[in-house]
């Protein structure tokens, strides 16, 4: 078991067949369930393997040279070692972003960037642990010049000129397309949802959304709550991010909804791949494929250390219990 595919792909052939998949995808005429694979840039850091140079969290979050070098090593790996229906192979150019992981709200509201050790993903000290009513002293940061959004701003703007003379592997690499902070990491969704979170959700979906249908990604066990948003939030797809019992949620959720779940990281981190296998076949024999709006993925966010031979198990399980035969 390692990291590294010791079966050579034909880039090329792959990349043509999961373009047809993700076309024929959009029209309900695709005859697998397509699977991708999301994980993030921790699978370098923590995977001496990859991360050969020893480059720490505190240096990709403080050295833009070393932000830009850590994601194009990254993005080469995965491109060439993560099987599923995503391109691979070098792309005609590198995109890279600025990546402070999940730290960018607190730290723009002045929350103090921990760093646990060298290559765990940073953390944020909190603000209001000794004096909560501190809350009502603040005023709303500059979105762009304030706390650790102003640093992202200066690596945003270092990057892009950086980019604009620089090659990777041969090909062009591109700085980031938008400016950080374009998402958003979301208020608490655990308990009181209705009362104390939605209204603050529909605020951000009427500010920003054109009326189209809208999708979601929930780290962490929101079942209860996808029927909710589904009706009151326009979702139309729910990136599950973690284990649920697919049965009843296509149940719930109806055939039109698009439904991205798979197997536990754990088990495709550490369990055979006769287990991986099964587990997949288990969820695609669950009736989760009913409509044809369903994505194998793993749940949710590939663990470091996870070797390839058991994303491949996953990813040929899928080809054969994922047949659509109607």
């Amino acid at each position: 078991m390692g990291y590294f595919l010791k079966e050579k792909v034909d880039f090329k052939k792959h990349n043509e067949e999961a373009r047809r998949l993700w076309d024929d995808y959009k029209e309900k005429k695709h005859n697998r369930v397509p699977v991708t694979i999301g994980g993030s840039i921790r699978n370098f850091f923590e995977n001496p393997y990859l991360n050969t140079d020893g480059y720490t969290f505190y240096q990709f979050y403080n050295d833009f040279e070393i932000h830009i070098r850590c994601q194009l090593l990254f993005q080469k790996w995965w491109r060439e070692n993560i099987l599923c229906d995503r391109e691979m192979g070098a792309p005609e150019r590198w995109q890279i972003g600025i990546d402070f992981q999940n730290n960018c709200e607190a730290g723009w509201f002045g929350c103090k960037i921990i760093y646990p050790d060298k290559f765990t993903p940073p953390d944020t000290e909190p603000i209001f642990r000794e004096n909560k009513y501190k809350l009502y002293e603040m005023k709303a940061p500059d979105p762009l010049k304030d706390n650790l959004m102003k640093k992202a701003m200066e690596f945003f703007d270092y990057i892009n000129g950086r980019c604009k003379n620089l090659e990777f592997e041969g090909r062009p690499v591109m700085g980031p397309a938008t400016i950080p902070g374009e998402w958003t990491d979301g208020p608490f969704t655990v308990e009181k949802y209705r009362h104390f979170v939605f209204p603050f959700h529909k605020r951000i979906i009427d500010e920003f959304s054109d009326g189209s249908s809208v999708g979601i990604h929930l780290c962490g066990n929101a079942y209860h709550l996808f029927g909710f948003l589904k009706d009151n939030l326009n979702i139309c797809s729910f990136d599950t991010g973690f284990p649920i019992d697919s049965k009843k949620v296509r149940e719930e959720l109806g055939n039109d909804v698009e439904i991205m779940g798979g197997p536990n990281i754990v088990l495709l981190k550490n369990g055979t791949q006769q287990d991986i296998s099964e587990e997949v076949k288990r969820i695609c024999d669950s009736g989760i494929m009913t409509g044809k709006r369903f994505i194998m993925r793993e749940g949710n966010n590939l663990a470091p250390m996870t070797p390839v031979e058991n994303i491949v198990s996953m990813y040929k399980a899928a080809k054969l219990y994922g047949r659509y035969n109607y």
